[in-house]
């Protein structure tokens, strides 16, 4: 199987999109690992808007709620706008490396895959079966 081969990316894409299968799990895992005290004292205005509260409280934006603090517990400094700065504080140092690998991984996992199926649809225009 040559690397330039329509074949070679499909299944590149579908491993990138398995992995992405396994992010998911493990970023529900870390969901109901998140510590409540980080909930309960940055999730509240003045930090957040009460139709953000009432949005990011049930399923799925409770998910998308998780992948934030990740964001802000592995990033210190990517929570300046809201004031979120001293949250990793709260956090125990396990829970902030995991959420720091796990960001990384969303972006990585996303941004390869967006990329190689635009490749893979772009090969397919140029030839065609």
């Amino acid at each position: 199987m040559s690397i330039m081969s329509g074949e070679f990316w499909f299944v590149v894409l579908m491993l990138l999109i398995l992995a992405e299968g396994v992010l998911i799990v493990t970023v529900l895992v870390m969901h109901f690992l998140m510590p409540k005290i980080v909930l309960e004292q940055y999730f509240k205005s003045p930090y957040f808007r009460a139709g953000e509260c009432e949005m990011f409280t049930g399923f799925p934006f409770a998910i998308m709620r998780t992948v934030m603090f990740m964001r802000v517990l592995g990033f210190p400094k990517s929570g300046e706008k809201r004031g979120l700065t001293e949250v990793y504080k709260l956090a125990p140092r396990w829970y902030r490396k995991i959420s720091k690998v796990i960001v990384f991984l969303i972006i990585f996992l996303i941004s390869s895959t967006l990329l190689i199926a635009l490749w893979f649809y772009l090969y397919i225009l140029i030839y065609p079966v």
